[in-house]
């Protein structure tokens, strides 16, 4: 499926396929929308994978929950593939990929570069790489995979972390409670404004509004400035738009005429 707008309700895989790929899709949040930009189904899933054996590539895609039917005994984890893709539960208390009930979904997640919306509940996280987790993550297989540069909503269960947040501002406050330099009494009370300063701001979380999943001015740079190579964490981390601001304002510095100040107005 590439170049395709669904609404109106989801999308059901079911039989025995090798692979199913969404590319440049949406498949709307909420299945379609009210005013003011209000989900009609916000609890129902876009995406139903039902008794099959396919492999789920979604790529630079909008895509309401994911909801995997399948039989744990006897077959292998669903994997799905995350890339530059947002996918949106419609809230961060629902389940943005889960089995009925809010059971671990047999699947083994891979994501690159997206905004995840809402709970994840999946048996395995192979892979999550500068990506924003705007929910709780409950991964049953620890032991498998790895994170990396990312947002992970405090109280989650993940694979094994690696240089993700707020993990790295509280080991910071860690080493300053251990040198001295702060009370280890208040450990606790600082830990919990640092993840709240930390947390992902949004422009709107709303699917159909024009700012829809991009990060506010007022976020943290530990998200603005969070990835890897230096850009924003989430689905428009390739717009490398810290990266593109730094360097106009290096040449507007060396460019400026003397006496005269500039500045950098967003379009949005």
């Amino acid at each position: 499926m590439d170049g395709l707008l669904v609404t109106g309700r989801g999308v059901s895989v079911t039989g025995p396929l090798g692979a199913v790929v969404f590319r440049h899709c949406t498949l709307v949040p909420g299945w379609s929308l009210e005013h003011h930009c209000e989900p009609t189904h916000p609890e129902e899933p876009s995406l139903v994978l039902e008794d099959t054996s396919a492999c789920v590539q979604i790529d630079k895609s909008i895509v309401g929950t994911i909801l995997v039917i399948n039989d744990e005994v006897h077959t292998d984890p669903i994997d799905i593939h995350l890339t530059d893709s947002v996918l949106d539960a419609t809230d961060v208390d629902r389940e943005a990929l889960s089995a009925p009930e809010c059971r671990h979904a047999h699947s083994a997640l891979h994501a690159r570069r997206c905004t995840i919306i809402g709970e994840v509940h999946s048996e395995q996280v192979v892979f999550a790489e500068n990506c924003i987790f705007d929910g709780p993550m409950h991964v049953a297989r620890r032991g498998v995979g790895c994170v990396r540069f990312c947002y992970i909503t405090p109280g989650s269960r993940t694979p094994k972390r690696y240089h993700c947040q707020p993990d790295l501002v509280w080991a910071a406050l860690r080493d300053l409670a251990e040198s001295g330099e702060i009370d280890a009494t208040d450990l606790p009370r600082l830990r919990d404004l640092d993840a709240a300063r930390v947390a992902p701001q949004f422009a709107s979380r709303r699917y159909g509004t024009p700012a829809y999943g991009q990060l506010a001015a007022r976020c943290a740079a530990e998200i603005a400035r969070g990835a890897e190579d230096g850009s924003e964490l989430g689905v428009f981390h390739d717009l490398f738009g810290p990266l593109r601001e730094d360097n106009l304002r290096h040449r507007l510095a060396e460019f400026s005429p003397a006496g005269t100040d500039a500045g950098i107005i967003y379009v949005s």
